[in-house]
């Protein structure tokens, strides 16, 4: 089996990333932090057949997202009167 194309959406440091795969690539290089990781194993996590479901499991942290979820935000409704 050969890879051709990897896309990963919102996992972990990785937004959006879709790259092709050349025939004869072996490394992944990139700065500290920047999901060379979070590629890799969400590569795993879709090819592995053998891996344990408690490990396929997300956890908050695996979701890529924009928004602080350590700081709930509060929604504020004020009744009025019409």
């Amino acid at each position: 089996m050969q890879i051709s194309r990897v896309v990963v959406r919102n996992y972990r440091a990785l937004e959006n990333v879709d790259v092709s795969v050349c025939e004869d690539l072996c490394c992944v290089i990139g700065e500290n932090n920047t999901g060379k990781s979070a590629l890799l194993r969400a590569i795993q996590i879709c090819l592995d057949v053998s891996l344990p479901s408690s490990y396929r499991a997300l956890i908050r942290e695996d979701i890529h997202t924009s928004v602080d979820v350590s700081r709930p935000s509060r929604l504020c409704c004020k009744n009025r009167e019409a």
